[in-house]
């Protein structure tokens, strides 16, 4: 990873910029919706691969940024919702995105429970941290 910061440092217009934007492994909480009402259904589990995927990519950064290549201008995150109609639509975004984690089948009983005790109006939703920063590149006589 470190190979291809450098690469973006090597093409990057001087002061150029580089958001790192990702989401972060985390045991992120499965809720079920209904108007103002949130009810807790379970969590969807990061495995090992999501969290050594995290640690590799800061410390990617870190050396990035201890090598001079970067300054870090901003660090920081926020909460991102997705949201679901139905159970199946959920089933099938997981089984195709989160290859790092996954949701157990408790979870998946318990929003099936919730989403038929509570109708059309319910829907299902993850919530994720994404973590956002913005690195300048520095400009000086780097050696590659």
């Amino acid at each position: 990873m470190v190979h291809a910061l450098k690469e973006v440092w090597r093409v990057l217009v001087p002061n150029g910029q580089v958001i790192d934007l990702r989401p972060i492994s985390e045991n992120a909480p499965i809720e079920v919706v209904v108007g103002d009402q949130v009810l807790f259904a379970g969590r969807r589990i990061d495995c090992v691969e999501g969290i050594a995927d995290d640690i590799a990519a800061n410390e990617a950064i870190e050396s990035a940024v201890g090598s001079g290549w970067f300054v870090q201008e901003y660090a920081g995150s926020f909460k991102y919702n997705t949201y679901w109609n139905t159970l199946a639509e959920m089933k099938i975004y997981a089984e195709e995105n989160y290859t790092s984690s996954y949701i157990p089948e408790e979870a998946f009983i318990e929003t099936h429970r919730l989403m038929a005790e509570n109708g059309k109006e319910a829907k299902v939703r993850i919530h994720r941290t994404i973590s956002i920063s913005q690195y300048r590149k520095r400009f000086f006589n780097l050696h590659l």
